[in-house]
């Protein structure tokens, strides 16, 4: 059994930890998407968390991949059956939705793309196609948002986060060459993210108004849109990347981290049931929404945390007694 890398359990809980406080901030502080994709908060977050969250996915998968099927087998699995368990618990048994919209990629879709992305990494690795599997994945993406007038979401996700994963994939080989070499890379990445974060919006339509109330009004032509683009989806995200990236260095090279190393460290090993059950969690014991907020983030955390605990230990347990 291949030893733990804790950096890569930091990096994780680190990821699952913006997610919870970034849906906090658009369910709990403010549900008004004119408000919370306006709130700073919520704007870093989402700059950047997601695509973070694929990279080291990537990463990871890269680490522990194997060309037996049967490796396959066991990621559809672990991946397949809590997708279907969760979406029976958000559908089916809580109902916040009609039934209509059981197989909604919307719903907790960062777990099939991961089927997806995994199982296109385990025939890249077998067949060493050296990421044409990749690349002509994210291009039928590209084809299906553009011309499916539904505007297919998992697509979506697919012609985005693929390449974050692909680059997460790549990174092992690329760290294994260079190691602290890419330090300062990390550096140059994480002054990028600090200047371009001000500029990033959620969305084209709310990127040129926060441009427009920033740099005064202006009629922007194709290829201004273009970069636009290209530096909200890809650029922003790189570099927020590179940030925690450079973070997760300096806290495993700095003296006095070990208790943030541990406690972040143990909810990367749980982000499954973190990611699956946190927004049951968000609590509203007042009309003070900053309250409610202070409360909800460790609640979403800390409870499916225990749950999680909770059902390793059982796991353990039957195993044990076979």
């Amino acid at each position: 059994m291949k030893k733990r890398i804790h950096e890569l359990d930091f990096i994780k809980g680190l990821a699952i930890i913006l997610v919870v406080i970034g849906h906090t901030v658009s369910q709990v502080l403010n549900g008004d998407p004119d408000v919370y994709e306006e709130n700073p908060v919520f704007r870093l977050i989402y700059s950047f968390h997601m695509p973070l969250f694929t990279f080291i996915s990537g990463y990871i998968c890269r680490m522990t991949i194997k060309a037996d099927s049967r490796w396959l087998l066991k990621r559809i699995r672990q991946i397949g059956i809590p997708y279907i368990l969760a979406l029976l618990l958000w559908y089916v048994i809580l109902r916040r939705s009609s039934i209509t919209d059981f197989l909604s990629p919307m719903a907790y879709w960062y777990l099939p793309f991961i089927l997806i992305a995994d199982t296109v990494l385990f025939f890249e690795n077998k067949y060493r196609t050296k990421g044409a599997l990749f690349g002509g994945v994210i291009i039928m993406s590209l084809l299906i948002c553009k011309f499916e007038s539904s505007q297919v979401d998992m697509a979506h996700h697919l012609s985005h986060c693929l390449i974050f994963y692909a680059a997460g994939s790549a990174a092992p080989e690329l760290k294994k060459r260079h190691g602290d070499k890419l330090l300062p890379i990390y550096c140059i990445l994480t002054a990028g993210f600090a200047i371009l974060t001000p500029l990033y919006g959620q969305g084209m339509d709310r990127q040129l108004r926060r441009l427009e109330v920033l740099f005064g009004s202006f009629s922007p032509g194709r290829a201004l849109t273009g970069l636009i683009f290209i530096t909200n989806k890809f650029i922003v995200p790189l570099c927020g990347i590179g940030a925690v990236l450079l973070l997760t260095y300096l806290v495993y090279h700095v003296q006095h981290t070990g208790l943030l190393k541990t406690h972040v460290e143990v909810i990367g090993r749980h982000t499954l049931f973190i990611y699956i059950l946190h927004d049951l969690f968000f609590i509203k014991v007042s009309e003070n929404s900053a309250l409610n907020c202070l409360i909800s983030i460790p609640a979403a955390v800390i409870i499916p945390l225990i749950i999680s605990m909770i059902y390793g230990r059982i796991k353990s347990y039957l195993r044990l007694s076979q």
